[in-house]
């Protein structure tokens, strides 16, 4: 870190701002880069949370189509639609 400030100092001013420049790039590429990291792990939860409610729909309507409940009741406390409820296994 001292031997950076230390060449710093020896640079022109058109050299100077030309290398603050680069750095400015620099930093905005990485922060561009941790935000677009960022928002796809938000994505990532936000599709297996959603995976997860619609296995967690599949295994209640399948446990009540084994109980011998009505397809329709079925649907209501489900949100699954007809076809759905019928491919279950």
């Amino acid at each position: 870190m001292i031997m950076g400030k230390f060449i710093n100092l020896n640079l022109s001013t058109e050299e100077r701002e030309k290398y603050d420049y680069s750095l400015k790039i620099l930093r905005d590429n990485y922060a561009v880069e941790q935000s677009a990291e960022e928002r796809g792990r938000a994505e990532g939860r936000a599709e297996g949370k959603a995976e997860g409610r619609q296995e967690e729909k599949s295994k209640i309507a399948l446990n009540m189509k084994h109980s011998g409940c009505d397809i329709a009741l079925i649907m209501t406390c489900t949100g699954l639609s007809q076809e759905e409820i019928e491919r279950l296994n």
